[in-house]
Parts: C-alpha cells; sequence; structure tokens
C-alpha cells in the first residue's frame, strides 16, 4: 500500500508501513466469595509506528530527498517539545492529527541505505475542566474561630487590642493571660512576642479579668462602704 506521510514540516518517502494502536488500563480485582472482576480506565492516548526506508542517492523514488537531510529534520523534532501535525493519506485512511515525536531509530542497512523506525504519540492539551464538575458535600460543621491571638509586644500598655497588659480604670485590675496548652494564668511580662494567649474580656469596654478578680472586687468594694459607713457612725458620736 502506498502512503503519503507528513510530520510538521517534514514530508517522509518510502513508508512500507503504518500502525496506529491505543489502549486503556484495566484493574483486576478478587471478589470475596464471587469470582474475580475487571475495573476498565479511562482509554489511553493513541499511538503510531512508522517505518520508511531511506537513502542518500535518488533511486527514483518520489518525493525523495538525502536521507541525511531528513534525519536532520527528525532530530530537530525530536529535540523540540511543541506538537507536530501528523499527515497520513493512504487508498484506506486520511488522517491529520497533533502528536509528539517519541522515539527516533534508525539503522544502515547497507552502504547509503537507512531503515528507520518513528514511534509518535497523540498530543492532547492539558485543561482544568471549569464547568460540570459534582460538588461534594464537607462532613462535619463550619469551623469556628478561635479564641485565642498573638501577642504582639508585650511591653506596650497602650494597645489592648494585640492583648498587652492594661489596668481597667473602674477597678485597676490588669488583663489576665491564660496559657493556651496549660489553662493556667501566666504574667504577660513573661510572654513572648507572637506569643498564643488567651484573654477574659470582662465587658463591653474590652476590660479583661478572671472570675475570682470580679469576687474579689466586689469583696474590696462591699469592706469599703462599710468602712465608711462606721467613720460616718464614729462622726455622728
Amino acid at each position: 500500500m502506498a502512503y503519503e506521510v507528513y510530520l510538521g514540516g517534514c514530508a517522509l518517502y518510502g513508508v512500507s508501513t503504518v500502525e496506529e494502536s491505543a489502549s486503556r488500563g484495566v484493574t483486576e480485582h478478587d471478589g470475596i466469595g464471587s469470582g474475580a472482576f475487571a475495573i476498565p480506565q479511562n482509554a489511553g492516548l493513541k499511538n503510531w509506528s512508522i517505518r520508511l526506508e531511506l537513502t542518500q542517492q535518488n533511486l527514483g523514488q518520489e518525493g525523495w530527498r538525502r536521507a541525511s537531510e531528513v534525519l536532520d529534520e527528525l532530530r530537530d523534532l525530536l529535540k523540540n517539545k511543541n506538537e507536530q501535525r501528523l499527515v497520513i493519506i493512504s487508498d484506506r485512511q486520511k488522517l491529520s492529527k497533533p502528536v509528539l515525536l517519541r522515539d527516533l531509530k534508525y539503522e544502515t542497512s547497507y552502504q547509503g541505505v537507512y531503515s528507520v523506525t518513528l514511534s509518535l504519540i497523540e498530543y492532547i492539551k492539558g485543561q482544568v475542566r471549569a464547568s460540570g464538575v459534582p460538588s461534594v458535600t464537607r462532613p462535619g460543621t463550619r469551623p469556628k474561630a478561635p479564641d485565642t491571638f498573638k501577642a504582639l509586644n508585650t511591653y506596650d500598655a497602650s494597645q489592648t487590642a494585640q492583648g498587652n497588659t492594661v489596668s481597667n480604670p473602674d477597678t485597676g485590675v490588669t488583663n489576665v493571660y491564660t496559657d493556651v496548652d496549660i489553662g493556667k494564668v501566666i504574667n504577660p511580662v513573661g510572654l513572648k512576642d507572637d506569643a498564643i494567649v488567651r484573654v477574659i474580656r470582662e465587658d463591653a469596654n474590652s476590660a479583661f479579668i478572671t472570675e475570682q478578680q470580679k469576687e474579689q472586687a466586689a469583696i474590696t468594694g462591699v469592706m469599703a462602704s462599710a468602712y465608711e459607713e462606721y467613720e460616718s457612725l464614729l462622726g455622728a458620736e
């Protein structure tokens, strides 16, 4: 059968055989108690194997060129990583496909005559599917933001939003820093920059004290009121 073959800008002559193949993977499993079964994978890329004979001297072949020139072009195509257009015309088929030259083999049959085999693979440009992708329901509940933050500067007493020490103007109580790992109150002076801490909020004015300190402040207030009342009674006598 006569073939007319072009690979990119390289015209091939002396083509004797064109083989086309396609395959796909099949995974075999052994079902428990039910025998073996197979799961087909996606179809693989098509492959072509082309055999031809090139000569250094013109022996009357149609489209003849020196074998050295054709082999140089094929070597350049092998180095080039861009796809090439494969065109095959014969009595039974007309084919035009983008391909990559995977392998080039040639040997000297006798002086000035080369037996050449080309291995080609179908080229498909990689792309990301943007539509028609099925959604997946995420298990569990929506995560909540942690109630901890990083202490940016433990020695700056002016920026309460970053977790630095500050006194409540009403109670005079300093913010309470709690170690995230052990859950104990820690001295803010010993904190390093970017340390993870938890701060307890007292009210909407961003003052931070513990329940124990709240109770102590309340007792102190009651005692102060009682002392003032006692002084007023002494003064009345």
